[in-house]
């Protein structure tokens, strides 16, 4: 049986700017390694948020939900991430290489670039390309000697180097980790008085309310009284003083 399922309309080149200008504004909190219950629920709000935003500029009769742009940035910043890192190893060959003629790097690629930064393109600085590495294990051969004492030097340095950019990435993702856990914080503390305010706002329109019912009894009483007191003067025929309040019969008696 055919599905009668619609694909959605294409991204159009506004939405993706749009898309690419909100998750910048809001990338420390979308890209946190935490994942609370708090953290996730705020990143689902700025996914939604941000579809609103796409949907501001959206031509088509479709919205796109938070989980479709989310998608959508998914897919948007692995292609760019895959075209940079290929870009990346090319600079580094002897001579300097060149994209292959079906790959070329857009602004949008190097807006991405800046977004996610160049760690998550290239990895630790310092580190081994293992592509590179591979490419070139297979197309040269292997030594048989024994490693000299030099090359042992030059291994053990590595080694000592690769170890300080470790644990200079650690001290970089603790830092990121305690400044999303503040902004999860003041987040919550900002919610908090928001739902303050609200209660107050609440009590003082309670207040207001009970103000403007005695402020109407008040104006009826004084109907009452000037009523009573025509009817004293005969300007206007008596009336029924059973129905009046008892502090009103009490003046015309």
């Amino acid at each position: 049986m055919a599905r009668n399922s619609k694909r959605n309309p294409n991204f159009s080149a506004s939405e993706l700017s749009i898309l690419t200008e909100e998750v910048e504004k809001r990338k420390q909190l979308l890209f946190a390694k935490q994942s609370t219950t708090v953290c996730n629920s705020l990143k689902r709000k700025a996914w939604e948020d941000i579809a609103e935003q796409v949907n501001a500029v959206n031509c088509s009769n479709v919205m796109r939900s938070g989980e479709d742009v989310k998608k959508k940035w998914t897919c948007m910043s692995s292609e760019s991430k895959k075209k940079l890192a290929l870009n990346k190893r090319e600079q580094r060959k002897t001579g300097g290489g060149s994209l292959p003629s079906n790959v070329s790097i857009t602004p949008m690629d190097e807006r991405i670039e800046g977004i996610i930064g160049p760690t998550a393109i290239t990895g630790v600085e310092g580190g081994i390309d293992v592509l590179d590495e591979a490419t070139t294990s297979a197309s040269s051969p292997k030594p048989t000697d024994a490693p000299s004492i030099m090359e042992s030097a030059d291994n053990d340095e590595q080694v000592t180097l690769m170890k300080g950019v470790g644990r200079k990435r650690k001290r970089v993702d603790i830092g990121f980790e305690n400044s999303t856990c503040t902004l999860v914080e003041i987040e919550q503390q900002r919610l908090v008085i928001e739902k303050e305010r609200l209660r107050v706002e609440e009590d003082r329109l309670q207040v207001e309310r009970k103000r403007l019912e005695i402020e109407e009894e008040r104006l009826k009483l004084e109907k009452e009284k000037h009523k009573l007191y025509l009817c004293q003067m005969g300007i206007i025929p008596s009336v029924d003083i059973s129905v009046q309040p008892e502090s009103e019969q009490h003046l015309i008696q």
